[in-house]
């Protein structure tokens, strides 16, 4: 895999990685890992950095790594891959090690972990921390379809510290922007 700048990614229009790419996220602190994956989540500048932005249910068991690190991982995984993050949705990390029962091969940057089969690999390091709340949707049709009566979301905002990839599909020689 070769790096590439957060500048240079953002700009290659990665809207699709969280609803169509089966993106994974590993969080990481205290000893404990856990990988699930997301579909809720934008890339962009805010700040003047480059940023990726989680949305994730209280309940997560990788809200309660994410609260506890200043660190956060994004794979998306190969065409293999996509079997195991489908097994990484249907899973609770509160009872099952990911990790151990999915059998792929962990490797670590910087000693924070992310899959050998990933094809994009996006570092974080986390700025902000806030809570959805309901009161504060204004489009009610969102009150309608999306059940937030039993569940909050809570958003992380993360810029982009480095970038692994093997896709062909981003260019490195993509001028950097201005900020």
């Amino acid at each position: 895999m070769r790096t590439i700048s957060g500048e240079v990614f953002v700009k290659e229009n990665p809207i699709t990685l969280f609803s169509q790419d089966n993106m994974v996220l590993i969080s990481s602190a205290e000893g404990k890992k856990n990988a699930m994956t997301v579909s809720w989540g934008e890339f962009g500048y805010l700040f003047n950095y480059s940023v990726y932005t989680l949305f994730i249910k209280k309940e997560r068991y990788s809200r309660k790594l994410l609260d506890k690190s200043t660190r956060s991982v994004l794979c998306r995984m190969d065409e293999v891959g996509h079997q195991y993050s489908a097994m990484f949705r249907k899973m609770s990390g509160y009872d099952h090690d990911k990790f151990a029962e999915s059998g792929l091969k962990v490797l670590s940057d910087d000693g924070f972990p992310y899959f050998e089969k990933s094809n994009l690999v996006i570092f974080g390091e986390k700025v902000y921390v806030s809570k959805i709340h309901r009161g504060d949707l204004a489009d009610k049709q969102i009150k309608q379809t999306h059940k937030f009566e039993n569940s909050l979301y809570y958003i992380y905002i993360y810029k982009i510290t480095k970038v692994l990839t093997s896709d062909a599909r981003i260019n490195p020689a993509l001028p950097l922007k201005s900020l």
